[in-house]
């Protein structure tokens, strides 16, 4: 038997009493878990031992709630509407859901989810955008319950903790990443993180209203989406490089073929001929899956994220076989330089990175304003590489040609100098259209949509028993 994911104990202490809920009114998302009195404890523990004496195959949501209701008549339990509804939603979340997790996973705008430890000294952290890291009144207490909870998460990708997987990678529910450790990886018996990709952005003018653009920025990487350009986007961790990436796909044609090569799905793209390729555990690699495309007839090749020296190595053959009309990828990198730098040490020739046509730079930094330590995120940085012969040994050499930087102390992204490669290729994908003109199309900058909708959650009202 596993220790690491036993069977259902039926004892309130490890079903129900392994997380709790500090009181602290300054944290995030007070109030979206109950607390439950001692009562409340006991009819949860007898439900749920109950409800395990039924064989596996028969457990469901449907013979959980004729559970629950069975104990409460058998016992002559009346209990008001509400607070039957968060009994029974608790329940199910316990039994097949993420638990506790649950209302974080249902948060739109938390963009990770962070557990630090056992004890209530370490509570669940998220990561909001505009705030950073902060903490909720969530904690566990339970290591054994909470192992099992996150195998229960990744149970469909057939990866789990244990004595012996001491490290769990796994895609869950589409396009969360989960990532966790155990004892003796981690010297706090349990860690682990869930990172949620929100969609942001959908076209360059979201990117324009949220400052990660300037209008002139995102003008000219709008033209270059729509030649034949080669497109890299480099950055820190969480500074956007996916949502930026996803913003600038929704400039491209929309009968266009584009192939999407992802570990996790996240981008997504409003095309109808869309085609969508993973790699398959440890048999089909990401680097295999990006040369499979040099045999489908792309329009454009958009590889999610470069990681290792083969998934590099595999973007660059896309990008030298002239792939389409453009191959694009995101990659971890802090500067152009940088960047070109990392793609040399990872094995590709000097004379192949330059084929690379734009480089866009976009970094995630701390600001402190008033006091006040805040995040900010935006492209800090584009440049294009534009390729020089050389006549006497008859060889190319490399010109890194920066045409916006942002300006630390007004944090405004300005032009420094002239596209010569991009505006070259304009030319012949726009002959009828002047260079400026393209630059500043007619378009408004300005939208009543909102970009995206968060929803705080429903509050229970004066009938929570603590």
């Amino acid at each position: 038997m596993d220790e690491n994911n036993p069977p259902h104990e039926h004892s309130s202490d490890s079903q129900t009493n392994w997380w709790g809920v500090l009181p602290e009114k300054s944290l995030y998302l007070q109030g979206a878990w109950p607390i439950l009195s001692r009562d409340e404890h006991y009819l949860l523990t007898q439900t749920l031992e109950s409800f395990y004496d039924y064989p596996p195959s028969n457990q469901n949501t449907l013979l959980l709630n004729r559970v629950f209701r069975e104990y409460c008549e058998k016992n002559h339990l009346l209990l008001e509407n509400e607070q039957t509804d968060y009994l029974t939603t608790l329940l199910d979340s316990l039994v097949q859901g993420a638990g506790p997790l649950t209302p974080l996973l249902e948060k739109e705008n938390l963009e990770e989810i962070a557990i630090t430890g056992i004890g209530s000294e370490h509570p669940v952290r998220v990561y909001i955008a505009e705030k950073g890291w902060v903490c909720t009144p969530l904690y566990f207490t339970g290591g054994k319950m909470l192992i099992a909870l996150l195998n229960r998460l990744a149970l469909g990708s057939g990866k789990r903790l244990s004595a012996l997987t001491p490290i769990l990678n796994a895609q869950i529910n589409g396009n969360r990443r989960l990532h966790a450790s155990i004892f003796p990886v981690c010297l706090r018996e349990v860690e682990a993180s869930i990172r949620k990709y929100v969609v942001r952005a959908t076209n360059p003018i979201h990117l324009v209203q949220t400052h990660i653009l300037s209008p002139a920025a995102a003008g000219f990487l709008t033209i270059a989406m729509q030649t034949d350009c080669n497109i890299l986007i480099v950055g820190n961790t969480g500074s956007g490089k996916t949502t930026t990436l996803n913003a600038l796909l929704g400039c491209l044609p929309p009968q266009e073929r584009i192939i999407l090569v992802e570990e996790t799905p996240e981008l997504d793209v409003k095309n109808d001929h869309v085609i969508r390729l993973s790699p398959a555990g440890e048999t089909i690699s990401l680097s295999t899956v990006i040369r499979e495309t040099l045999r489908m007839r792309p329009d454009r090749v958009v590889v999610g994220e470069i990681r290792f020296p083969e998934e590099a190595r595999a973007f660059m053959e896309s990008v030298l076989a002239g792939q389409g009309k453009g191959t694009y990828a995101t990659f971890h990198g802090q500067s152009t330089h940088e960047a070109l730098t990392r793609l040399r040490q990872f094995g590709l020739l000097e004379s192949d990175v330059g084929w690379i046509n734009v480089i866009i730079v976009q970094r995630r930094w701390s600001e402190e304003k008033n006091g006040t330590l805040m995040e900010r995120r935006g492209v800090c940085e584009i440049a294009e590489i534009i390729p020089i012969p050389e006549e006497k040994n008859n060889s190319i050499s490399w010109k890194i040609n920066p045409l916006f930087q942002r300006n630390p102390s007004t944090n405004e992204l300005t032009e420094i100098n002239s596209s010569v490669l991009v505006r070259q290729r304009a030319a012949w994908r726009f002959p009828t259209h002047e260079w400026g003109t393209l630059l500043h199309p007619n378009i408004p900058l300005k939208t009543n949509q909102p970009i995206t909708e968060t929803r705080e959650p429903k509050k229970r009202g004066a009938n929570t028993r603590e």
